[in-house]
């Protein structure tokens, strides 16, 4: 069974997606508090990172979060960056060690299909 941490501010969003991969058939997990999730990412295997870049349009700070869990995280997991922006900041995210974004609302269609090619643990 794949492993899904849900980093997201948004505690209502967050935990609804949460809620959503679990009735797909996942363990996830919501985390939103960005330590907390650094400490999370750091002792848990995930196969599947999900991280709203939008943390309050704090600058360049969701991306150093991103860069900061890639680095923490076991394993080297998937990391998806979603974002609402009409302007999707591809080069940062993929810069930070995404290696997806998606726009949000999430298209639960395109994320399944991006969780079925992630390799499990």
């Amino acid at each position: 069974m794949k492993k899904i941490l849900v980093v997201d501010e948004d505690i209502v969003g967050g935990s609804g997606l949460s809620k959503s991969l679990e009735t797909q058939g996942f363990l996830a997990q919501n985390q939103n508090i960005p330590g907390r999730a650094l400490e999370i990412a750091g002792s848990h295997p995930f196969d599947l990172i999900l991280i709203n870049s939008d943390w309050s349009q704090k600058g360049s700070y969701p991306f150093d979060l991103t860069s900061q869990i890639v680095d923490a995280a076991s394993g080297c997991p998937n990391i998806v960056v979603m974002s609402p922006r009409e302007e999707l900041p591809i080069f940062e995210c993929h810069q930070a060690g995404a290696s997806h974004i998606l726009k949000m609302p999430i298209d639960m269609n395109i994320l399944l299909e991006i969780i079925e090619h992630t390799p499990a643990k």
